[in-house]
């Protein structure tokens, strides 16, 4: 999956859902003899082959598999339950270039609890009857073609812990007013898409959450103050939309987050004066390309894993703080096109104290107001 942080961030955003998710996964069910008992007419069989004959475009054959010379359960990318050996837990066929659309017969697999189809050329809609899947835990279709809107009754799979729906052509409001809640969720990706509305403020109500990603769509108003009621997150990142007004205080309440990404918005105010003591955890801080105003937080190096910091196209004022060069991890320090100055007898001292900074990688001090002898 590629990094989901603001322009020219590194691996350090990509989130910590996909670590979690690998160590959930399901091991490899047996393999069972091709003489094995299995209705011929199993309901989980019939949707697989449904699925199958949905599939327009298969070049690496993945579907060569799914024929009667093996169990439905041995088919590439299906596990069956231990319990329940006619009916399917797992179906994962990421990443094989497939082209075609997801068949509404997909509701059937009531037993399914891991849905994965990401990487591939799936097109059409998410179909509502993916609500009839209750104890799915983790979907997964990014990296898709797919188009509408996201399915309200979704909201009914009160077992799913994570959601993925990054890099498709989803349109419409992300989930408005759901009529249940999704109260074990951990993960809510959907960056990159065509959505509209507001930031879905539902979220703030899921204190699971550990990671948020709503960027590069269409959003727009303000960020609400129910943010700061995710207590657990680790990963926020809304850049790449219209939001407006300040960053409510509620956020700098935090106190898990290590990525904060709010780059390329509209948003404007001060960024608060003692944020690396209220978010002492923070490896990345992204708030470039809005309309900030005020002076770069001293506070910053108690942040002491601040690995990169993007304040760029602001109007931050002031100096640079010295002791930026405590940040001894810091690989990326972006402040270009601000209003920065220097101490008319100071020169560029501050850049002797990023010799501290071993790792660093990106400096860009460029289009401020510094003077020079």
């Amino acid at each position: 999956m590629r990094a989901l942080c603001s322009q020219d961030c590194t691996s350090l955003c990509i989130p910590i859902f996909l670590s979690i998710l690998t160590c959930m996964m399901p091991p490899r069910c047996m393999s069972f003899p091709a003489t094995a008992a299995y209705s011929e007419d199993a309901p989980d069989k019939v949707t697989l082959i449904s699925l199958k004959n949905h599939i327009a475009y298969d070049p690496f054959g993945v579907m060569s598999s799914w024929n009667d010379s093996l169990p439905f359960c041995n088919w590439t990318g299906v596990r069956r339950s231990r319990r329940h050996k006619e009916r399917i837990t797992f179906l994962n066929l990421m990443d094989h270039q497939l082209v075609g659309t997801i068949p509404p017969s997909i509701g059937n697999l009531s037993f399914l609890q891991y849905l994965y189809l990401a990487s591939n050329g799936f097109r059409g809609q998410i179909p509502p009857e993916v609500c009839r899947l209750y104890r799915l835990k983790f979907l997964n279709l990014s990296y898709n073609a797919i188009e509408g809107e996201i399915p309200i009754n979704l909201t009914s799979c009160s077992e799913l812990l994570g959601i993925d729906l990054t890099s498709n052509k989803l349109t419409g409001k992300i989930l408005v007013e759901p009529k249940s809640m999704l109260i074990k969720l951990i993960s809510f990706l959907v960056p990159d898409n065509n959505l509209t509305g507001n930031f879905p403020e539902w979220l703030g109500n899921l204190s699971s959450l550990l990671e948020v990603a709503i960027s590069d769509n269409h959003l727009q108003g303000t960020i609400p103050a129910a943010v700061g009621k995710m207590s657990r997150l680790n990963f926020l990142k809304i850049s790449g939309n219209n939001f407006s007004g300040t960053i409510p205080p509620s956020v700098y309440n935090l106190t898990s987050l290590s990525i904060l990404d709010v780059g390329n918005n509209r948003l404007h105010g001060e960024i608060q004066p003692d944020i690396g003591f209220t978010l002492p955890n923070l490896e990345g801080l992204y708030v470039g390309r809005n309309s900030f105003t005020g002076k770069i937080p001293v506070s910053l190096p108690n942040a002491t894993g601040l690995v990169e910091l993007d304040f760029a196209d602001n109007s931050f004022s002031g100096t640079l703080p010295l002791n930026l060069g405590n940040l001894e991890r810091l690989g990326r320090l972006v402040f270009h096109e601000n209003e920065l100055t220097n101490l008319k007898d100071d020169g560029f001292s501050f850049m002797n104290s990023l010799t501290n900074c071993s790792g660093l990688q990106i400096l860009d001090i460029s289009t401020n107001q510094f003077e020079v002898d």
